[in-house]
C-alpha cells in the first residue's frame, strides 16, 4: 500500500513538472514573440518557410508562403495560442480547443519545416493536458485496432476434430503419393 502511494505521488509530481514546463515554454515563447517586429507585423512565419535547411517540401512551403493572409493568420494565431495557453487551463472547453490547435500546429511544423522530433516532443507534452476519459477511449481504440490488425495475421484456431493440414504450397510438407506424384499432407 505504501508503494502505491509513493508511486502515485511520484507520477503526479512528474506530471506537474511536465505541465509547469509546458506552461513556461509556451508563455515565454509567446511573450518573446510579441516583442519581435516580424511577429508584430504578421510576417514571421514567412521567413523559415524559405530557408533551405527547413524546407523538406519546398512546393508545400511555397504554397503557404504565397498566401499573405494565411501567413498573417498563422503568425498571429501562433502568438495568441502560446500566450493564452497557461490562462486557459482552468476552462476545459477552451483548453481542449487550444490543445487541438497546438497539436495541429506542431504536426504542420513537423511536415513543413522538417522538425519531426521537436514536434513529437511538443505533442507528447501537450497530451499531458488531454482529458483522461479521452486518453482512455483512445487507448481502447488503439487496442481494438491492434487486435484487428494482428488477428488477421495469426492463424485462427481450428474447430475440434479438424485436421491440421498445412497449406498445399508448403514445400516442407509435400511427399510423393502412391502413383509417384507429389501431394500435400
Amino acid at each position: 500500500m505504501l508503494l502505491d502511494v509513493v508511486a502515485n505521488v511520484v507520477h503526479n509530481g512528474a506530471l506537474f513538472v511536465i505541465a509547469s514546463e509546458a506552461c513556461l515554454i509556451y508563455a515565454t515563447a509567446g511573450w518573446y514573440k510579441i516583442q519581435g517586429s516580424r511577429w508584430q507585423d504578421g510576417t514571421a512565419v514567412y521567413y523559415p518557410l524559405h530557408l533551405d535547411y527547413f524546407s523538406p517540401w519546398p512546393g508545400l512551403a511555397d504554397l503557404l508562403a504565397g498566401n499573405g493572409t494565411m501567413v498573417m493568420l498563422v503568425t498571429y494565431g501562433t502568438v495568441i495560442v502560446q500566450v493564452a495557453f497557461p490562462f486557459t487551463l482552468f476552462n476545459r472547453r477552451v483548453k481542449n480547443v487550444l490543445l487541438a490547435a497546438m497539436m495541429t500546429e506542431h504536426a504542420v511544423i513537423a511536415v513543413l519545416l522538417g522538425l519531426p522530433f521537436f514536434s513529437l516532443a511538443m505533442i507528447a507534452t501537450d497530451a499531458v493536458f488531454l482529458p483522461t476519459s479521452f486518453l482512455l477511449r483512445l487507448g481502447g481504440w488503439a487496442a481494438h485496432a491492434r487486435g484487428r490488425l494482428f488477428s488477421s495475421r495469426t492463424p485462427k484456431p481450428l474447430p475440434e476434430g479438424a485436421d491440421s493440414a498445412p497449406p498445399p504450397d508448403d514445400p516442407e510438407h509435400t511427399h510423393v503419393g502412391p502413383e509417384g506424384s507429389s501431394a500435400a499432407t
